[in-house]
């Protein structure tokens, strides 16, 4: 992890949703350990909804397929938010990446550095966009 990585994610409130249990442990403890200040894991998408209702996020990494549905209105509500997405699975969707331009894929396996390294991208992605809205 480089010193950058860690600025990056420093204060940055991450949500998490993944429904494999070690992916979602693994995933929490090397953000935490890169500087995140919070990293909220939903093992759903209704707990998804939830942490979203009690935390606002800056940037988000969710699974594709998961035991209660497709995440595509969560993923709405988070860019409507001006939450970074960044879709983490083993089954690219074409259409969904199309629907989401501005988020970003990365394929499971990867490794957490692939997660943190687009994580970088991302929130200065969006921070730009804000830049440039503002």
């Amino acid at each position: 992890m480089t010193a950058a990585a860690g600025k990056t994610l420093s204060n940055r409130n991450i949500l998490l949703v993944e429904d494999e249990l070690f992916i979602a442990m693994a995933m929490e403890e090397y953000l935490l350990a890169a500087g995140a200040k919070s990293v909220a894991c939903a093992r759903s998408l209704g707990d998804a909804w939830v942490a979203c209702e009690q935390q606002t996020f800056d940037v988000a990494v969710l699974d594709i397929r998961l035991p209660d549905g497709s995440p595509v209105e969560l993923a709405k509500h988070l860019i409507a938010c001006g939450v970074a997405l960044i879709f983490h699975s083993g089954h690219a969707d074409a259409d969904l990446l199309k629907e989401f331009p501005s988020a970003r894929f990365c394929s499971k396996p990867c490794a957490p550095t692939e997660i943190l390294e687009t994580m970088t991208v991302v929130l200065q992605e969006n921070r730009s966009v804000g830049e440039t809205l503002s």
